[in-house]
C-alpha cells in the first residue's frame, strides 16, 4: 500500500470516525429537539380536539339550559296532564331532528318519567336507569348549572346534558328537570374527524393498549374528560388515548386518536439527506485531498526514486538529485545528496583500496589486470603498439631470511619507488602482482622504448645501492626483467603476460640482473 493510499485510508477513518460521531450527537440534538417540538405539537393537536368536543358539549348545555328554562315547559312538568296539547305540538320527533337531537327526556321532581321523546332510529328502550336518573335529580337540585357527559345506551355512546326546570325568569321551585342527549355515532365522528383534520374513533372505557406513555395534566380543564392522555408511538404515527367521563364524572369511553408524524418524518428526512450530504462531501473531500496528497508528495517522491535508482544503476554517486520546491521534500533531497557525496567519498576510498597494494602504494594484480585488459583491447583496435615488462627481485627470499621482513618490506617500496620513476608518463602503468614481482605496462610503446625503460630501471635501482649480502649476483639488490610487447598472434592479454613470463624466465636463467626480451612470431 502506497503513502497515498495510507493518507487516504487514514483521512477517511479520522474523517468518517468524526462526522459518524458529529452524526450521532447531530441525531441525539436533532431527536430531542424535534420530540420536544412534536410534544408541544400533540399538545395542541388534543387541545384542537377537545375544543371541537366542547364545542358539542356546550351546543348542547345551551340547548339543554334554553328548553330546562322555557316557561311552558315548567308549567308541563307541574300539570302534564293539563297540557298535553302543547307537548304534542312541541315535543315530538320533528322537533328533535330540527334541533339535531337524538332524545328528550323530561323527569319530574322524584325523577320520574313525565315525557320521552325519541328522534327516528332511536328505540324507546334506551332510558336513562332509575338510579342515575335518581343521582341527576340529586345533584341538580343543589344547584343550577346544567350536567354534562356521557352515557351508554345499548352499548353505543351519546353525549348527555341535564338541566333543571325553572322559568325563564328563575322563579319557582324545583318541579324536574330535562335531559337531552345526541347518539355519537359515525356521522357525528366523521364531523370530527373532518373538523380536527385527524383520525378519531370512540372505544369503550379502558381500551388502551399497555405500552403507553401516560402524560400527566397535560390538558386544560374541560367538561368532558380528564387532563390526562396516554401516548403510544410508532414509526409513522402517534396514537393518543383520552378517557372521556359519564354524567356522574367516572371513565366511560375512549376516544382514540391517530396523528400521523408528519415533523418525524421530516426530521428522519432531513437526517437522511445530513448524511448524504456528508458522504458526498467526504468523498470529494477524499478525492481532493487524494489528487492534492498526488501532487504535493507522491509525485514527487516518486521522482526522487527514480532518479535515485537511476543513480544507483549507474553507480554514478557523485550525480545529484534535484526536487523542485522549498518544503521538507527538498531539505530530504539535500539531505539525501549530503549522503551521496559521502557514499562517492567512500566509494572512491574503497575503489582506491581495492586497486592499490597496501604495501608498496602501486597498482594492485587486479588494477593491473583490468588495466591490461583495457590497454589491449585499445591496442588491436587502433593498430598501436603495446610493451610490457615483468620485473623480479633476485633472491629476495634470501634478503627476507638474511635482513628480516621488515627490511624486506623496505626494499619493495624502493624497488616500487624506483619503477613509478622509471615509468615517466601518466599512461603508463607500474603495479605489484605478486610477492617480489612488478609488473610495468606500457601503452603505445614499442619494444625498443621497452627495454630502454628496462635499461633505466636497472641503473635507477643500482645507484640506489640496496645491502644484499646474500645475493649471488650482486652485493646490492638486482632485478631480472622479462620484456615482451604485443604481437600479431597474441589472441589476448594472457597471451601477452606468458611472453613476458617467458623472458624473464630467461634472464633468471641466464643468470638474473638483466632483462631478456621476447620478440614477437610474425603472422
Amino acid at each position: 500500500m502506497g503513502i497515498r493510499s495510507k493518507i487516504l485510508l487514514a483521512f477517511l477513518l479520522c474523517f468518517g470516525l468524526v462526522g459518524w460521531a458529529s452524526l450521532v450527537l447531530l441525531k441525539q440534538r436533532m431527536n430531542a429537539e424535534f420530540s420536544d417540538l412534536e410534544r408541544a405539537d400533540l399538545h395542541d393537536s388534543m387541545g384542537r380536539v377537545l375544543k371541537i368536543m366542547d364545542a358539542s358539549v356546550s351546543s348542547l348545555r345551551s340547548q339543554t339550559r334554553d328548553w330546562a328554562e322555557w316557561t311552558d315547559m315548567y308549567d308541563y312538568v307541574r300539570a302534564p296532564h293539563a297540557r298535553q296539547a302543547w307537548a304534542s305540538s312541541n315535543l315530538d320527533a320533528q322537533a328533535l331532528d330540527t334541533a339535531d337531537l337524538s332524545f328528550v327526556d323530561i323527569l319530574d321532581a322524584r325523577a320520574g318519567y313525565v315525557r320521552a321523546v325519541r328522534s327516528a332510529g332511536v328505540g324507546s328502550a334506551e332510558q336513562l336507569p332509575l338510579d342515575q336518573r335518581q343521582a341527576l335529580a340529586a345533584r341538580l337540585a343543589l344547584g343550577d348549572a346544567p350536567l354534562c357527559g356521557l352515557q351508554s345506551f345499548s352499548a353505543r355512546f351519546a353525549l348527555v346534558c341535564a338541566a333543571r326546570v325553572s322559568r325563564s325568569d328563575r322563579s319557582g321551585g324545583y318541579v324536574g328537570l330535562v335531559v337531552m342527549g345526541r347518539f355519537l355515532d359515525g356521522r357525528r365522528v366523521a364531523q370530527w374527524q373532518e373538523q380536527s383534520g385527524f383520525g378519531l374513533w370512540l372505544n369503550a372505557a379502558g381500551d388502551i393498549p399497555p405500552a403507553v406513555q401516560w402524560l400527566r395534566g397535560a390538558l386544560p380543564a374541560n367538561g368532558i374528560s380528564g387532563q390526562d392522555y396516554a401516548l403510544h408511538v410508532f414509526s409513522e404515527l402517534n396514537t393518543m388515548y383520552l378517557p372521556l367521563q359519564s354524567l356522574d364524572g367516572q371513565p366511560l369511553a375512549t376516544l382514540e386518536v391517530r396523528i400521523p408524524r408528519e415533523l418525524f418524518a421530516r426530521t428522519q428526512a432531513l437526517q437522511t439527506r445530513l448524511a448524504w450530504q456528508f458522504g458526498v462531501s467526504a468523498l470529494v473531500i477524499a478525492v481532493l485531498l487524494a489528487t492534492a496528497v498526488h501532487w504535493l508528495l507522491v509525485r514527487r517522491l516518486r521522482d526522487l526514486t527514480r532518479q535515485l535508482q537511476e543513480l544507483a544503476e549507474a553507480g554514478a554517486w557523485s550525480r545529484k538529485v534535484v526536487v523542485p520546491g522549498r518544503d521538507e521534500l527538498r531539505v530530504l533531497a539535500t539531505e539525501v545528496n549530503f549522503m551521496l557525496e559521502m557514499i562517492d567519498d567512500q566509494v572512491r576510498d574503497l575503489t582506491a583500496q581495492s586497486m592499490t597494494d597496501t604495501l608498496t602504494g602501486l597498482a594492485n594484480r587486479r588494477a593491473f589486470d583490468m588495466r591490461l585488459a583495457l590497454e589491449f583491447g585499445r591496442a588491436r583496435r587502433h593498430t598501436q603498439p603495446l610493451s610490457l615488462l615483468v620485473v623480479d627481485v633476485d633472491y629476495f627470499k634470501c634478503y627476507n631470511d638474511h635482513y628480516g621482513h621488515p627490511a624486506g618490506d623496505a626494499a619493495l617500496r624502493t624497488v616500487a619507488e624506483v619503477l613509478a620513476t622509471a615509468c615517466g608518463r601518466t599512461i603508463d602503468l607500474a603495479a605489484r602482482i605478486g610477492g617480489e614481482e612488478f609488473a610495468l605496462l606500457l601503452p603505445n610503446t614499442p619494444l625498443e622504448g621497452a627495454v630502454d625503460i628496462a635499461h633505466r630501471l636497472q641503473r635507477l635501482l643500482a645507484q640506489r645501492a640496496i645491502e644484499h649480502e646474500a645475493s649471488e649476483v650482486a652485493p646490492h639488490l638486482t632485478v631480472s626483467i622479462g620484456v615482451a610487447a604485443i604481437g600479431m598472434l597474441d589472441d589476448s592479454a594472457h597471451a601477452l603476460v606468458a611472453r613476458a613470463d617467458r623472458a624473464l624466465y630467461v634472464a633468471k636463467s641466464q643468470g638474473r640482473n638483466r632483462h631478456h626480451c621476447d620478440v614477437p612470431a610474425e603472422s
